[in-house]
């Protein structure tokens, strides 16, 4: 099966100068590839500052690499202008660690759902309604917070508003920079349970989005994916199945993330609890 987004020898670069010395640039992502099958869950993980929001923005074609390709689908959007790009983007959606920043603070909780179809030009006022409905259903939040605004809610409504509003446009892709890090761990492991049923291993892979999960927690990693990718130093130093990844890592940036990990009693034996 083609990869749904790929990346081949990916490099970004970001120019710096400190004061009184000469420009410089910082390597941010390192001749980095992957390949997401659709369907499919993976986790990214590392350590701060590894490199792996740089590479996520990359994906999501929010950011020009320096060199190497991007392919979504096939295409090289590397390659593509930026009204391609509007049409691309729709499809690889992006939720960040606080999605109260990606709120617009006037909006209503139909105005966020209603947005993206807006934009688009996709439906009606009434398919729109009827829409909503169904995506705040599919993120087990009820109808009568649509006329609440965002702020109102909590930090884990806000977060599923936010998955909503991706799931919205049914997207290929979902990415999920660092999501769930600013929430509770209770909070956290309802909103991982939500992702594994987004990803329902009982529907068709071509009509689930592929899930990539970003993150420096192996406990949520453990337990949403099935394939985690370790960056170190904007490099790609490890990568398979997750239960050989947390029982045998290789690596030393691997084996420092395990060090710091506590396993729940829910996941034995450090392995994913999917």
């Amino acid at each position: 099966m083609d990869a749904v987004l790929s990346a081949e020898n990916l490099v970004k670069e970001y120019a710096s100068r400190h004061l009184n010395s000469a420009k410089t640039s910082i390597v941010a992502v390192d001749q980095v590839s992957l390949a997401i099958q659709p369907g499919a869950r993976i986790a990214i993980v590392g350590a701060s500052g590894c490199g792996k929001s740089t590479l996520a923005a990359c994906l999501a074609c929010l950011e020009r690499p320096t060199s190497g390709i991007v392919r979504f689908e096939g295409r090289d959007t590397t390659a593509l202008a930026e009204r391609e790009l509007r049409i691309i983007r729709p499809q690889i959606q992006l939720v960040f660690q606080d999605p109260a920043m990606a709120f617009n603070p006037f909006f209503t909780v139909r105005d966020v759902l209603d947005e993206p179809w807006i934009l688009q030009k996709k439906l009606d006022i009434a398919a729109r309604e009827e829409c909503a409905v169904k995506v705040l259903a599919q993120v087990g939040l009820p109808t009568n917070l649509l006329e609440r605004r965002p702020r109102d809610l909590s930090g884990g409504q806000r977060q599923r508003l936010a998955i909503a509003r991706a799931l919205a446009l049914d997207p290929k892709v979902l990415i999920f920079d660092e999501a769930l890090s600013a929430l509770d761990y209770s909070v956290q492991a309802q909103i991982a349970n939500l992702l594994l049923d987004i990803s329902d291993r009982s529907v068709e892979r071509g009509t689930r989005p592929a899930i990539l999960f970003i993150t420096h927690d192996l406990v949520m990693a453990s337990r949403i994916a099935d394939e985690l990718i370790v960056m170190h130093g904007g490099r790609i130093v490890e990568s398979g199945p997750t239960q050989i990844i947390v029982s045998a890592a290789a690596h030393a940036a691997t084996q420092a993330l395990l060090a710091g990990t506590i396993w729940p009693a829910t996941i034995s034996d450090r392995g994913p609890a999917i």
